[in-house]
């Protein structure tokens, strides 16, 4: 897994809710990808990205998040 720098400003302006929907867990973890190279997304949150049109995910490569 690549670890990388932590936004520690945008974490701090961007609370996870508490007992997230889908949706709203969904949202957080690709603005966060987008802000933040502390983690990964998470693999249930990739694979329904992708389910979704959200993401695309090459055969050979990990899912890239939409820029």
């Amino acid at each position: 897994m690549a670890v990388g720098k932590t936004n520690k400003e945008w974490h701090l302006a961007h609370k996870m809710p508490r007992n997230p929907s889908e949706d709203e867990r969904l949202t957080w973890h690709l603005e966060h990808a987008k802000s933040c190279a502390c983690r990964e997304i998470p693999p249930d949150m990739v694979e329904l990205a992708v389910r979704r049109g959200l993401m695309v995910q090459a055969a050979d490569t990990h899912p890239t998040a939409p820029k």
